[in-house]
């Protein structure tokens, strides 16, 4: 399942829908908007996305994961768009199996995907009040 959203993201609210009986392993990644010296003065991100193609390629991107690791049983994306200020979450993203392994192979590969093949872009805003275009870094 596959949410963008312009609200910040509730880590334990979507930590809690996918507790089960039959969940022995969950995996979480957390992506958080970053200033780090390379980046130069950023006080936040603006992710746009074209949605509706977002959506379809997260089911494809799906699909493609539970065929290669079928021990998973739930994956959520959960990816903010418009402004996220420097040190909130941007990404969640939560793999729920039977076996840790799985998901920690699962979850690198899935993240990689993500960044690859969801048509969301990110801006950054500068303290001096420049924009500029980023790239993803796989």
């Amino acid at each position: 399942m596959t949410h963008l959203t312009k609200d910040p993201i509730e880590i334990q609210y979507w930590i809690d829908q996918y507790k089960h009986p039959e969940v022995g392993a969950m995996e979480l990644f957390i992506g958080f908007t970053r200033n780090s010296p390379e980046d130069d003065g950023i006080v936040s991100l603006v992710y746009e996305a074209y949605e509706e193609m977002v959506l379809a390629e997260a089911v494809t991107l799906e699909s493609f994961i539970k065929q290669r690791y079928p021990l998973i049983r739930d994956l959520l994306i959960i990816h903010r768009i418009g402004e996220v200020p420097v040190s909130e979450p941007s990404l969640l993203v939560v793999l729920t199996g039977s076996h840790r392994q799985t998901l920690f192979q699962a979850m690198e590969e899935y993240i990689d995907l993500l960044k690859k093949k969801l048509p969301i872009w990110k801006k950054g805003i500068y303290r001096d009040g420049h924009e500029q275009w980023l790239m993803n870094h796989f």
